[in-house]
């Protein structure tokens, strides 16, 4: 996906339609949104095999709302990448038709929920490796992580009280796959700082 967002950026280049100090900034932004089309369409369809294509609908926006400054486990290769978001949507979805016909799993997921909307409030925002944020920013991601987790959070227990769980389960399912990554991602930190220190 990398590799074909550098290919459609170079032959803008080439056609003289961006300038080298925008290249890297675009690649990075057409990556992004190559890498979301592909999760939101395989989102779609895993959602129609199980008859829950609203519910994919409203997973996936779920998820990305919370993701885009709480950030999570960065994979250091694309391939990774691909494999663990392509699984998480799957896993979710499967989750979310299992809560359906399940009382007692969609009991189990809301409690689930609260754990790791605890869990994102607190550790986020976690910043990929390549890409790490400075203070400023830093606070501003936070801030907004907290706002977006605790929107998010609060529409779900709406729904949740008001037995809409067509919505409510999507909705608890993203703030499961976005606080393991968060929980990946602190781990993933963590041995990084590790390895450093040793070093040092």
């Amino acid at each position: 996906m990398y590799s074909l967002s550098t290919k459609i950026i170079t032959y803008l280049e080439k056609r003289g339609h961006l300038f080298d100090e925008d290249k890297e900034v675009i690649t990075y932004g057409l990556f992004f949104l190559i890498f979301n089309t592909y999760c939101f369409a395989l989102s779609v369809m895993v959602g129609a095999f199980f008859g829950l294509v609203i519910e994919s609908i409203v997973f996936f926006f779920s998820f990305l709302f919370i993701k885009k400054y709480a950030g999570g486990y960065h994979a250091s290769k694309e391939w990774a990448c691909v494999i663990i978001s392509s699984l998480g949507i799957i896993l979710s979805i499967f989750i979310i038709h299992f809560s359906r016909i399940n009382t007692l799993m969609y009991k189990f997921i809301f409690a689930f929920s609260v754990i790791q909307s605890i869990v994102i409030c607190a550790l986020s925002p976690l910043e990929a490796q390549d890409r790490p944020i400075n203070k400023t920013d830093a606070k501003k991601y936070r801030k907004n992580s907290l706002i977006r987790t605790t929107i998010t959070f609060m529409a779900a227990v709406v729904l949740h009280y008001s037995e809409c769980y067509v919505l409510a389960a999507p909705i608890i399912a993203a703030l499961i796959f976005e606080g393991l990554l968060i929980v990946g991602g602190y781990i993933q930190k963590r041995i990084r700082l590790h390895r450093i220190n040793a070093v040092l």
